[in-house]
């Protein structure tokens, strides 16, 4: 979610209305002005706009852009005339009689930046790579109109990473080596480089964001991300200081982008290795992608993940079914539809597919997703403080495709070792974790399934119960049972006595979790 809340305005416009000290609000498509609103005035791409957007948001930027360009393809030009004119003059002259030996050293400024002129090649290779990743990017995020980022970043990517280190290698430290003996000093040298290199990743990431933002419509300001995508830039340039030590420094920034881009693909990739207890040596690996549109790609392999390379893991990827992982949008019931704007972090969760392997052809996975759903639409008609807040499903192709949750930092079994646990107020944990379980009760329903992995710790400190994939009315047969060491015999139907268990060895298991 971003920093506006959704208002009723025409889609493409922003409406400048003045309420709760915000000014603009976002245009839900096919909507229009509240009455009395301002008249709402038109972005230049997408259907969300900024605060204070119009034209001005991407088109001036990319003036500039085609205005550098075009001052870079002519400074090249003059550059190569009164370079072949320069050229010809020389050869007119007469030749020396005998070589210098003793050459004085360019200054370290002069001599970096006699480096950068000297890469034309990989400079231009850099420039089309940086604009071609935005466009790319742009034109994934276009089909969704515009819409590019709607929330804060999760942990652990909520802070900014700050720029690498900067390391110096092979010819790159005999240089600094030769430039200090030659009276200069190392910092001017390490100073130079980094200034050298500044005029490149400024226009990198000119053509990157520009061509990023004609295609989708952030919520932040031109400025703002232009900055952010320096800053990443930067650390590419880190990088590419370090892949120095294998390559031609001349290429090393283009193989540094290209290195993050592969990594930024295979971030999105999930890879789940299932190991064998006996051998302790893994079995198989299997992995999926997410892709847009909610289509889901699977994959197998009986190879070491570390074996596999990228060629394997893109030819191993199979569409699965849609059938095979997502219900059917049920008839007899109106679902509740999760917003895309939401005020504050979400959980989305997706069809469970550790057990994909194994389930495959069944109606198992299916079943699970729409249990769940079917459950916290049940539960969520009368919002309960201390159960987890449900904002809706989420549907593709007739089909629910996830479930959109309220987020939550920690877990209980991840929170006992933080150093607020000392100061929990044990007591009324308790006594609200009893309330949640007893709202659960009275409509008939036994959670089946509590533990400290089930529990978050809201913002007040007080428990948050979740996952509802066992819930079911008592006595129903259930396909998913409760978690080991949390029930007192093994069961296949829904019983209230099951969360009575739970709650009774939760008690005493949150006075010394480390010895329960």
């Amino acid at each position: 979610m971003g920093p506006f809340e959704p208002v009723i305005c025409q889609a493409g416009h922003y409406c400048p209305t003045e309420e709760n000290g915000k000014v603009s609000r976002v245009c839900p498509a096919g909507s229009y002005c509240q009455p009395g609103a301002a008249t709402p005035t038109p972005c230049s791409t997408g259907s969300r706009c900024p605060e204070g957007s119009s034209y001005e948001l991407v088109i001036i930027p990319f003036i500039i852009l085609i205005i550098v360009d075009v001052l870079l393809v002519m400074g090249m030009i003059v550059y190569k005339v009164r370079r072949h004119f320069r050229d010809r003059q020389a050869n007119k002259a007469p030749r020396r009689a005998a070589l210098e030996t003793d050459v004085a050293l360019p200054a370290p400024g002069h001599a970096a930046m006699l480096q950068q002129r000297r890469t034309k090649a990989a400079f231009l290779a850099e420039m089309g790579l940086a604009a071609l990743a935005g466009f790319l990017l742009g034109l994934a995020e276009h089909s969704k109109k515009g819409i590019f980022f709607v929330g804060t970043f999760n942990e652990p990517y909520s802070i900014l990473s700050t720029a690498v280190d900067f390391k110096s290698f092979s010819e790159e430290l005999l240089m600094q080596r030769r430039e200090a003996e030659a009276g200069h000093s190392r910092l001017a040298y390490f100073l130079a480089k980094v200034l050298a290199v500044l005029p490149r990743m400024l226009l990198a990431c000119l053509h990157f964001t520009t061509l990023l933002f004609l295609l989708t419509v952030p919520i932040i300001n031109w400025g703002l991300a232009f900055l952010v995508n320096f800053l990443y830039f930067y650390c590419i340039y880190g990088l590419a200081s370090i892949i120095g030590m294998v390559v031609r420094r001349e290429d090393a920034p283009l193989f540094a982008t290209m290195i993050s881009l592969i990594v930024a693909i295979l971030s999105d990739l999930t890879i789940i290795e299932a190991w064998d207890g006996k051998t302790n040596a893994p079995k198989y690996v299997t992995f999926y992608h997410v892709a847009d549109e909610a289509e889901l790609w699977f994959g197998q392999s009986y190879k070491n993940k570390r074996d596999l390379t990228l060629d394997e893991y893109r030819g191993a990827l199979e569409r699965v079914p849609d059938e095979e992982i997502y219900p059917e949008i049920p008839t007899d019931i109106e679902l509740t539809t999760a917003p895309d704007n939401i005020d504050g972090p979400v959980y989305i969760k997706r069809p469970g597919l550790n057990c994909y392997e194994t389930m495959k052809g069944t109606p198992y996975v299916p079943k699970a997703v729409l249990d769940e759903t079917l459950m916290l639409e049940k539960i969520s008609k009368t919002q309960h403080p201390n159960i987890v807040k449900y904002y809706g499903c989420r549907t593709k192709r007739g089909r629910i495709t996830c479930i959109v949750l309220k987020q939550y930092d920690y877990t209980l079994s991840q929170y006992i070792h933080q150093p607020d646990f000392q100061n929990l107020d044990k007591a009324r944990f308790l006594e609200a974790l009893d309330s949640a379980v007893a709202f659960i009760h009275s409509l008939g329903l036994a959670h089946n399934d509590i533990n400290p992995d089930n529990i978050m710790i809201g913002e007040d400190g007080l428990p948050v119960l979740l996952d509802f994939g066992s819930c079911a009315p008592y006595g129903q047969k259930l396909q998913s049972l409760g978690t080991r060491g949390w029930y007192e015999k093994l069961f296949f139907t829904s019983e209230k006595e099951h969360d009575d268990f739970a709650l009774n060895k939760m008690k005493v298991w949150i006075q010394n979790p480390e010895g329960a």
